[in-house]
């Protein structure tokens, strides 16, 4: 009997515990404020095991992480323009360097 007891009351914290999470994470989202709009053209920095650069991307849609830990960050869909190639990229808003007002003041490669 105790074990049922314990079992019914564990999913009751369980089940408040997510209610709440979830009224947190979307109140944070609704917070969210975006540095950049759709439509704008950006300068992205490109880190990682192969490539240190500078990109010249334009923002398709602004979006947020779907991890709760990462709930703050800004994300932007972006079409990336790398050299013959056009393709998108999820990015977060901390790893843009600064605006570009037009293709020409892009990097060339």
């Amino acid at each position: 009997m105790n074990i049922l007891l314990v079992t019914i009351l564990l999913t009751i914290i369980c089940v408040l515990a997510n209610y709440v999470k979830n009224r947190i994470y979307k109140k944070s989202i609704n917070n969210l404020k975006y540095k950049y709009s759709v439509g704008e053209k950006i300068i992205y920095h490109q880190i990682n095991c192969y490539y240190n650069r500078m990109v010249g991307c334009e923002i398709l849609e602004k979006c947020y992480s779907t991890k709760f830990r990462k709930r703050n960050t800004p994300l932007y869909k972006v079409k990336a323009y790398v050299g013959d190639n056009n393709t998108t990229w999820v990015i977060p808003e901390w790893r843009i360097e600064c605006l570009a007002k037009t293709y020409g003041e892009f990097p060339k490669y």
